[in-house]
């Protein structure tokens, strides 16, 4: 009976506790520079595509958005991105992420485009050896 009180003591207790929030932390840091990477890395295995909208660096902002995009496995969100290169960075990430070429044609640069099929066409040759 006693450890049934004491274990129900317990589960009432860790449910008031609230585990801290990785994002307060990152937004309590007083250097721009250090917040915004704080935040970026948060992203690389985030799926919240607001994480972004915290970061004052317009490149990490983007990049951010790429590894949203990737993680989410949604090129169209790729698309949103202004700056050509971290774009086709990220679809090609998606593309590798879902082993779809078609989406290498999203591409705008012939040379980037070639890279993105490679990388898709490596990691589909990889995914059958493994099998």
């Amino acid at each position: 009976m006693r450890t049934a009180l004491i274990l129900a003591m317990m589960i009432v207790v860790s449910g008031c506790t609230q585990a801290p929030d990785p994002l307060e932390d990152c937004l309590k840091m007083q250097n721009s520079f250090e917040k915004d990477g704080c935040i970026l890395k948060m992203s690389e295995k985030s799926t919240i595509i607001d994480l972004c909208e915290n970061i004052d660096s317009r490149t990490d902002g983007m990049l951010c958005q790429k590894n949203i995009a990737v993680n989410r496995r949604e090129s169209t969100k790729c698309e949103d991105i202004m700056d050509q290169t971290i774009s086709a960075e990220c679809t090609t990430e998606v593309a590798v992420a879902t082993g779809n070429y078609m989406l290498c044609k999203k591409i705008d640069r012939q040379s980037k485009r070639t890279h993105c099929e490679y990388r898709v066409s490596s990691a589909k040759r990889k995914q059958r050896l493994e099998q």
